[in-house]
């Protein structure tokens, strides 16, 4: 028999996946950003306007000429409306849901 808490985690890993869901992912966003209604727009403003540490190693040539970065979220756009729609998606959408969980609560 499990305790509680070892159900807790039992569900948790059973719906993470291989790599996370991005239910999860969304969430512990908002929650390391302090949770709440701020937490959410700073996870999105984190999410527009990356660190420079996350450009250098995901968009090597916009580190390497700092004067196209205002143009980094427009391509990230781009990319995100093209090659990257599933991820896109399920990211709003995890992002939306948590929306209206906090505003049932």
């Amino acid at each position: 028999a499990l305790t509680e808490d070892e159900e807790r985690m039992l569900d948790y890993i059973a719906s993470a996946g291989v790599h996370g869901s991005m239910d999860i992912r969304v969430s512990h966003g908002i929650e390391r950003r302090g949770g709440g209604s701020m937490g959410k727009v700073r996870y999105v403003l984190h999410r527009i306007f990356l660190p420079m540490n996350e450009v250098r190693t995901a968009y090597p040539t916009f580190a390497k000429h700092p004067i196209l970065l205002p143009l980094l979220p427009f391509y990230r756009l781009g990319l995100g409306l093209t090659s990257r729609r599933k991820s896109m998606r399920a990211e709003l959408k995890a992002l939306t849901s948590r929306e209206s969980e906090d505003a049932r609560q």
